[in-house]
């Protein structure tokens, strides 16, 4: 395990006064004399590897919220796609990418990471089936309502209730009774 940086150490209220001193625009020399003052013994280097590191943090929050907003947006412009498929693909992306950068996944061995990339496909598939066997249930019980409204009501309605119990707007073939 790779040493751990020294403001890691620290208690958690001082770290979090650290970053509220960063957003804050004190200066690393700042920052440092006040801890010194708290009769901690940080150096300015160390701060600014950890103010580094934060903010590489946030960037890569930053476009993982980015990258979510997007997918939202195309959520709300194509309901065929489920909240579901948009969490796997944005996880998968961020592993992805962590890996791309070489992560030093320090708690994860190789393995463990493959079968977390399995269950999510497996997941994935599971999904799919779902989606496919509600699809399919929907779709019988929206012809089953129009084989009896047939006679009943015109085909612009039966279309109507088609349309609005899975998304179709053409015309099915009417059966007899």
């Amino acid at each position: 395990m790779p040493p751990r940086s020294k403001i890691s150490q620290l208690p958690k209220p001082l770290q979090d006064e650290i970053l509220k001193r960063y957003d804050e625009g004190h200066t690393f020399a700042e920052i440092e004399e006040w801890l010194r003052a708290m009769g901690e013994d940080v150096g300015k280097s160390s701060i600014q590897r950890h103010h580094s590191k934060m903010l590489a943090k946030w960037r890569e929050v930053r476009k993982i919220k980015s990258q979510a907003a997007a997918m939202m947006e195309e959520l709300g412009k194509n309901p065929s796609i489920e909240l579901s498929q948009v969490m796997m693909d944005l996880l998968m992306s961020g592993i992805m990418d962590a890996m791309d950068k070489g992560v030093d996944f320090t708690e994860s061995t190789p393995v463990e990471l493959g079968r977390l990339v399995v269950s999510m496909h497996r997941a994935e598939v599971i999904r799919e089936r779902m989606r496919v066997y509600y699809s399919e249930r929907i779709r019988r019980a929206a012809d089953e309502v129009c084989k009896k409204m047939v006679g009943k009501t015109d085909q612009e309605t039966i279309d109507y209730v088609r349309k609005k119990f899975y998304g179709l707007s053409t015309s099915r073939p009417q059966e007899s009774e």
